[in-house]
């Protein structure tokens, strides 16, 4: 299969184009399997991202597909290993999945590789108006989030300052305060972290509102792994054609890896 991809350059480049888009298969597929004995607040944010990422893997793999079949016209004779791997890209079994997670998660739901984004995004996972706890939950954050925009607005305003929020995964929302490190900046921003150009910072205001959003954002995921579980109860008997789906891709990385191997030399 490699003298395929030596002999056909754009396969390899289209290929290639397409496989980075993909999740880590192997971690994603382990932890969705997986039953928690005891639900935590991480294997609760965990399930939920792990959904959302079966989402964007679901969709990519049509495009992975069609690459691959397009294959088929290239070849004088048939490959067994290339049919095997194009079978397991597309399937029945896919469908009824796809079709189970479009009932539950938001359309607009895509797996990102930063953690500090999923941490927001994954809050709104799950379609609103299936649990009205999980709604509410996500007015009240939205609320407290407008509310930490408006200090924003008003410090501006009162300190004529360069003022942006920042979110973190360890320090939730805080401020970055712009600085030339000669210019002096009013006691009420305290917690300061000095950088280069900027001073990280927080008020009490900020600091209260932030505290009350983290415990809300916490809720937002106990209530949507109480929707999400329940999917993934769906998913799980469909575990060996997804097993399948994840080695062949494996398995093309490997092919992909001996292509640049044989090209170099």
């Amino acid at each position: 299969m490699i003298a395929l991809f030596l002999n056909n350059a754009s396969l390899y480049f289209d290929t290639l184009e397409i496989l980075p888009d993909f999740v880590d298969l192997d971690k994603m597929l382990t932890q969705l399997v997986m039953i928690p004995k005891v639900v935590t607040l991480q294997t609760s944010q965990q399930s939920v991202v792990n959904v959302v990422a079966l989402k964007s893997t679901l969709e990519i793999l049509p495009r992975l597909h069609g690459c691959l079949s397009s294959a088929l016209t290239l070849m004088d004779e048939p490959m067994e290993l290339l049919e095997t791997m194009i079978e397991s890209l597309e399937c029945d079994e896919f469908r009824v999945i796809q079709e189970a997670v479009d009932r539950v998660i938001d359309p607009n739901s895509q797996w990102n590789r930063s953690v500090r984004h999923m941490k927001i995004q994954g809050s709104f996972a799950v379609k609103a108006g299936i649990e009205a706890k999980l709604d509410l939950a996500r007015a009240l954050y939205l609320s407290l989030i407008d509310g930490i925009n408006n200090h924003v607005e008003e410090y501006q305003e009162q300190f004529h300052l360069s003022i942006k929020l920042h979110f973190s995964v360890s320090r939730g929302y805080h401020l970055l305060v712009q600085s030339s490190g000669t210019q002096d900046i009013p006691s009420i921003f305290e917690q300061r972290v000095k950088f280069s150009k900027s001073v990280a910072c927080t008020t009490k205001d900020i600091s209260s509102l932030n505290l009350r959003s983290k415990e809300c954002l916490n809720e937002i995921y106990q209530l949507s792994y109480g929707v999400v579980h329940q999917l993934l109860d769906e998913i799980r008997p469909f575990v060996r054609r997804l097993y399948a789906m994840v080695e062949s891709i494996s398995m093309l990385d490997m092919i992909l890896r001996c292509y640049l191997i044989n090209y170099d030399k």
